[in-house]
């Protein structure tokens, strides 16, 4: 069972995996609404550490090997679909398109802050992939 998201303003999605999504909305685009997706591994103790993963260009997140992986040594596992990613695409929108790596901040700050929030105290380690790693050096 997984706990419901902690940290404002991100807002509860159901899945039928065994992890919990949530996904901000931001200001309106041209194109439709930005939305980021928080998802996590649904945890079964309490967690020594946190990791937050980050996916590369054209990509989403969908490793649930590694999020098991971690989870298998008691690090609270989350994924971040950037916006026109993944779980964040919406209708209408350029997929993966940002002419500018600063319009993830505000995204990956609030991952952080909510992953924080959730596990007090602990700290996030940030594993990203390929562009994921050229825009988190950062938070």
């Amino acid at each position: 069972m997984t706990r419901p998201c902690s940290a404002r303003p991100w807002t509860r999605r159901k899945s039928s995996k065994p992890a919990a999504a949530c996904s901000r909305r931001e200001a309106w685009f041209a194109e439709s609404p930005i939305t980021a997706t928080l998802v996590r591994r649904a945890e079964s103790s309490p967690a020594r550490g946190a990791v937050l993963y980050v996916h590369g260009f054209t990509d989403y997140f969908f490793q649930t090997d590694l999020a098991h992986h971690c989870a298998a040594r008691g690090l609270a596992f989350h994924a971040l679909d950037l916006r026109k990613c993944g779980r964040s695409l919406r209708e209408g929108q350029s997929a993966h398109y940002a002419t500018d790596f600063t319009v993830y901040d505000t995204e990956l700050d609030l991952a952080v802050a909510a992953i924080e929030q959730e596990h007090p105290g602990l700290g996030v380690v940030v594993a990203a992939h390929s562009t994921g790693g050229l825009i988190t050096p950062q938070i």
